[in-house]
């Protein structure tokens, strides 16, 4: 049996780049079932992952929000060990973070590699391992031009660069009724609601966080402003809500799973991301998938 060995940070879990590497995997499960796929995670699988077909090895489980050194360097071990014993014939990388390890990989023992790249990790990557490893692969995966054009102009060979956009589960996002239980729970009643769903993270406010606390001190007490997200600026912007006396009217609601998302995107009357530099922006798809109109950068 042909072998494809896959390497993830925490794809099982979480929403971006790794909510992109695991729909990616299971297309080729589903696509290609006389290969055998091995998923590695560095932030370990839950026990529902489908086990069907793939030889899974969970790699150093999650301990809280960081990864101790010693555990990355127990993935990196774990990791040369199954290349040697299950001698798979091609490599995806998950992560840019991961690509030294495929680079390794290639070096030693002449497996190709590709690697997939998304948004902000891979827009300006300085001349290190990460960039040697992106650099060097085989093949380059990211999801939009805009993302493709930030590399090249890093130095990354465009003719290495191929783009497969992310795509929407329209049987999981869809249109349905308001959960009055949230309207209640949040005090919506009567009030036009407005949402963004992402990362709320200090390097990533271009996103436009800022620009909607700005929106929402003009409009009227009757506006709701929904922010769906974690990230270490969130401290930061409820400071600056109340210094703006609009913090009685945004709800900051950390990070939500897909199955409750679903119910933010059906609650809002508009979704709103004024984002100065999205690689493609999966959000707006889900938005307008709910049948909400979008407002963009």
């Amino acid at each position: 049996m042909k072998k494809v060995l896959l390497l993830f940070t925490d794809v099982f879990t979480a929403r971006g780049i790794q909510e992109y590497g695991r729909r990616l995997s299971d297309a080729l499960e589903t696509g290609f079932p006389e290969i055998g796929f091995i998923k590695m995670s560095l932030c370990g699988m839950p026990k529902t992952c489908s086990r069907s077909r793939s030889l899974n090895a969970e790699i150093a489980p999650r301990r809280g929000k960081k990864l101790g050194f010693m555990q990355k360097i127990f993935f990196v071990f774990k990791t040369v060990k199954m290349a040697l014993t299950e001698k798979p014939g091609f490599l995806i990388c998950g992560h840019v973070n991961l690509s030294p390890i495929a680079l390794f990989l290639k070096k030693i023992y002449g497996i190709k590699y590709t690697v997939l790249t998304y948004g902000i990790e891979c827009w300006d990557l300085k001349k290190d391992l990460k960039y040697y490893g992106v650099k060097n692969a085989d093949l380059i995966m990211t999801i939009s031009n805009y993302s493709k054009n930030r590399m090249m102009t890093n130095g990354i060979p465009g003719d290495k660069i191929k783009i497969l956009c992310p795509s929407v589960d329209t049987k999981i996002f869809c249109r349905k009724p308001a959960d009055e239980n949230l309207v209640s729970q949040l005090d919506l009643k009567d009030r036009r609601v407005l949402l963004t769903v992402g990362q709320v993270s200090s390097q990533e406010r271009y996103k436009g966080h800022d620009i909607m606390l700005a929106v929402l001190s003009k409009l009227g007490k009757g506006y709701i402003w929904l922010v769906v997200g974690e990230g270490d600026d969130l401290t930061r912007l409820e400071k600056k809500g109340r210094g703006m006396g609009v913090n009685d009217r945004v709800r900051f609601l950390g990070k939500v799973d897909n199955g409750n998302l679903i119910r933010f995107y059906n609650l809002c009357d508009v979704f709103v991301m004024p984002s100065k530099g999205e690689g493609f922006g999966i959000v707006f798809l889900e938005a307008m998938a709910c049948g909400k109109p979008v407002i963009g950068g």
